[in-house]
């Protein structure tokens, strides 16, 4: 359908921007980051590409170039929850912990006056280390029931998958992944 998107409407950064999703979802890093660079190309703010074309770059480990996209997300999304935590996520990739930290702090700042999800400081925090506290957040993400949590389970936890408490909660949500 996405390809049919395209074909219909080819500048289409949203189409783009899915198809990246997409691939992603297939394994196809490499292709969803050309598919999110093609939407960057129409429109160098659109924030769902901006979103995966980091996260592949961050799943690539190539977290300074993660680092850079997801500092134009924050941008473009006025510091938006979601993109303060992956770019927080990625600094702590980038083994840049203290501006992790500092993000960290005005996530938990901002959750005083409106929903962050809990799935976003699981994120920070197992990037920098601090892994009894991540998975605390992942046992809240799980009981709250986010519906972007199975999403973030396959793509942002592949450094969690051999720890036993991370297949635990595989298992309680009654997912099998890769």
């Amino acid at each position: 359908m996405l390809n049919r998107a395209g074909e219909l409407d080819p500048r289409s950064p949203f189409a783009l921007g899915a198809r990246g999703l997409v691939l992603m979802a297939g394994g196809r890093d490499a292709d969803a980051m050309s598919a999110a660079k093609e939407a960057l190309e129409v429109d160098g703010n659109f924030s769902l590409a901006l979103y995966f074309l980091g996260a592949a770059y961050a799943r690539a480990w190539q977290h300074v170039e993660a680092v850079v996209i997801f500092e134009k997300l924050v941008a473009a999304s006025e510091r938006s929850s979601l993109g303060l935590a992956n770019l927080a996520w990625a600094y702590g990739g980038a083994n840049m912990r203290n501006e992790a930290e500092t993000i960290l702090a005005e996530l938990k700042e901002k959750a005083e006056r409106e929903y962050i999800p809990n799935h976003f400081f699981a994120w920070v925090l197992s990037t920098i280390g601090r892994m009894d506290e991540a998975f605390a957040y992942l046992e809240k993400a799980v009981e709250e029931r986010h519906p972007h949590l199975v999403f973030h389970m396959i793509f942002s936890y592949d450094h969690l998958r051999p720890d036993p408490r991370f297949q635990e909660l595989l298992r309680r949500i009654e997912m099998r992944t890769p």
